[in-house]
């Protein structure tokens, strides 16, 4: 039997030395069902379990605070073991990268 990649990825908080890791999450996220509720409640439990985890950081972005510029989209900051960061950009629209300044849309940064 095969596992899936994320049950993979998830095992990288379990590590001696995890990295460190902090989500920001549109209440979307939080209240769209998906799954049906047992699944909906296994899901939110994980996420409140791994958020207590002392590199993790988890936050909501509520629906109070209204549009933002990371509707449709997402972002992800990488600080290499370096101390250089890669920064991974993704909307309906496009996708990129960038490493420093430069920026290389639809190029896959050499990690």
């Amino acid at each position: 039997m095969e596992l899936p990649f994320a049950c993979f990825r998830k095992t990288i908080f379990e590590r001696e030395d995890p990295p460190f890791y902090w989500a920001v999450m549109d209440e979307a996220a939080l209240r769209r069902p998906f799954g049906g509720k047992e699944c909906m409640k296994a899901q939110l439990q994980y996420v409140l379990e791994t958020a207590t985890l002392p590199r993790v950081t988890v936050q909501a972005l509520p629906f109070a605070q209204g549009a933002h510029s990371m509707a449709g989209g997402s972002l992800v900051l990488l600080t290499l073991k370096n101390g250089s960061t890669v920064t991974l950009v993704e909307s309906f629209a496009t996708g990129g990268s960038s490493r420093g300044s430069q920026a290389h849309p639809g190029v896959d940064p050499p990690i």
